[in-house]
């Protein structure tokens, strides 16, 4: 795993001159580490998440992404973030197999077939690698989203309240997957108020501390 640095400093965040949704957040992610993000339902644990993933532009303050010491333009973060939220989406006509064929190309990674069954396997999804997206639960689009944001060995993870849709096995399989990701050296950053969450983190930033 690559020696990596994503930095925010004094990130805030305002949609109108009287709504400040975040206000001076501060956060620092190194290898293996993973870092919560708390706060109560919208008070901008999301747009933070989204501000470090360079899909919002903050207000005011700075993030930076070194890669071995080198700055990383924000139209490449992709390279290096895995990303799961409630509120992304799949494709409803393909696939789970498809899914990961498509990520593989979307990312520029070779396709392995042997590869995709264990993902999908580890998340109990193995017996529906043939079945269209739209006949799955909530909770397997869910586990889905994981096994697209962990099938490359990326630098960064970050989970927008990973347990929605989840059932306990679910929520198991995830917290495994944290703690082998950050053994290996990667970093996840974690939005959630889940106390189960909480204990894996070794920080967590309140953002609605303003």
């Amino acid at each position: 795993m690559k020696n990596f640095n994503l930095k925010a400093e004094n990130i805030t965040k305002s949609f109108s001159r009287n709504k400040t949704i975040i206000s001076n957040i501060n956060l620092d992610l190194t290898n293996g580490k993973i870092i919560g993000v708390a706060g109560p339902n919208g008070s901008g644990k999301t747009t933070f998440l989204k501000i470090l993933c360079c899909i919002l532009i903050p207000t005011k303050g700075i993030v930076e992404l070194k890669i071995d010491g080198s700055i990383i333009k924000t139209e490449n973060y992709f390279e290096h973030l895995g990303y799961v939220a409630p509120y992304l989406n799949l494709y409803d006509e393909f696939t789970p197999i498809e899914h990961i064929k498509i990520m593989s190309g979307l990312t520029g990674t070779m396709f392995d077939n042997k590869k995709a069954i264990e993902l999908l396997e580890m998340f109990n999804l193995h017996k529906k690698k043939d079945d269209v997206i739209r006949t799955f639960s909530s909770g397997m689009k869910q586990r889905m989203k994981y096994i697209l944001a962990i099938q490359r060995d990326i630098e960064i993870l970050m989970f927008d309240e990973p347990m929605t849709n989840l059932d306990s096995a679910g929520v198991e399989s995830v917290h495994e997957i944290i703690k082998s990701r950050t053994s290996s050296g990667a970093g996840v950053i974690i939005a959630t108020n889940d106390e189960r969450d909480k204990l894996l983190c070794h920080e967590v930033i309140d953002v609605s501390q303003k």
